[in-house]
């Protein structure tokens, strides 16, 4: 059979979660070569087209449709924008920026930006260095050093005026980094077309989302993530903090938003990871994650085709996608309830397949949110 190309809504394949030293220690043209194998693990795992939500340039895009390097299509948003102090200000107690995206370079602009004219001329910025979607940040996060998930980004003008900057070019959409249910709400009602994580959602966050037809992109894994490089040494203690904090949460958040998003139409598949490649499965493997989710109605939402482009390279792939794929199921038939389902999924990754995690000796894979 051919397996149709899957679609990865929330991708960072520039971006890398290591040690302080490490990050400190690594050439500035090192993430590139990096990103390289990065796309085309991506590929290999059975993604054909992804949005990278931050980090990749104009370049990066470009040297994937030339054919200089494997990897899927690319939507790009360039640089992210946010507020002093917020989700991409990477600004410590010392005075010391670690910015976790690398210093800001042509066509790769800063994306810190504070009033309404400020934002105007951003958004402008990363149109004009090639961004096919804004991405912003209204509220905190789990790995910026001095904010909270729940701290509310960006005022309601500074959220409108993104919006119609990005429309008056032929209709651009906006991607908000949301995770605090204020910070989702006020993105919502700016005319934001996608929420990114929303682990904080609440019931009137979710109705206002069906009533303006936004896109929710959960990101389920990224935590989990967050936390298993953290416990081998790759993060911060404060982004494991908040990881474990959040964790229980999102799973709630999801299972409220089950009943009211009619079955996951408006929910897109974004794992918040790069692709590091995984290896011991079985081809079979994406068939036993993906019955269980087609007992959920699932199945369908993160399985458009994506036009058959580069499949000679999708099928040794497969299976680490049915891994990602599997921990996803596991994580929202726990949040809905299914506890049954829940179960007969987690017995397939214990059985058959080893857990999320990462090469020994590389720390890659985290989420940037």
């Amino acid at each position: 059979f051919i397996l149709p190309g899957f679609i990865d809504c929330h991708v960072h394949v520039m971006f890398q979660i290591s040690k302080m030293e490490r990050a400190l220690n690594t050439p500035f043209s090192l993430k590139f070569y990096k990103a390289a194998g990065y796309l085309r693990s991506t590929l290999d795992a059975g993604i054909t087209s992804a949005r990278d939500a931050g980090g990749a340039d104009l370049g990066v895009k470009q040297a994937v449709e030339q054919g200089i390097i494997a990897g899927p299509r690319l939507q790009i948003s360039t640089a992210v924008l946010g507020i002093t102090g917020g989700h991409v200000d990477d600004w410590y107690p010392s005075g010391t920026n670690v910015n976790l995206f690398g210093p800001p370079y042509p066509g790769m602009p800063d994306g810190i930006c504070d009033g309404v004219e400020e934002v105007r001329k951003k958004v402008r910025e990363v149109l004009r260095a090639g961004a096919d979607v804004v991405k912003i940040c209204s509220t905190g996060g789990v790995l910026s050093p001095t904010d909270h998930p729940e701290f509310t980004q960006f005022s309601p003008e500074e959220l409108q005026a993104i919006v119609q900057e990005a429309a008056y070019r032929r209709g651009i959409k906006v991607m908000a980094h949301a995770q605090g249910a204020e910070g989702i709400k006020q993105s919502v009602r700016a005319g934001i077309h996608s929420i990114e994580h929303g682990i904080f959602l609440d019931e009137e966050a979710i109705e206002l989302m069906l009533e303006n037809g936004t896109f929710l992109v959960p990101t389920l894994l990224a935590p989990v993530a967050v936390l298993e490089i953290g416990e081998a040494g790759g993060m911060p203690d404060f982004g494991l903090q908040k990881s474990r904090e959040v964790i229980d949460i999102h799973r709630d958040s999801i299972r409220r938003a089950h009943g009211l998003l009619e079955p996951f139409r408006t929910l897109g598949e974004g794992h918040d990871l790069d692709a590091a490649p995984v290896s011991g499965f079985l081809d079979d493997n994406l068939q036993f994650p993906r019955r269980k989710l087609s007992e959920l109605g699932m199945v369908g939402g993160a399985e458009h085709a994506a036009g058959g482009a580069n499949i000679d390279h999708v099928g040794a792939g497969a299976q680490h996608f049915a891994h990602l794929l599997a921990h996803f199921g596991h994580a929202v038939a726990q949040a809905v309830g299914h506890a049954g389902i829940a179960a007969e999924i987690a017995q397939g990754i214990s059985g058959r397949m080893p857990a999320v995690g990462v090469p020994a000796g590389d720390a890659q894979g985290g989420g940037a949110d």
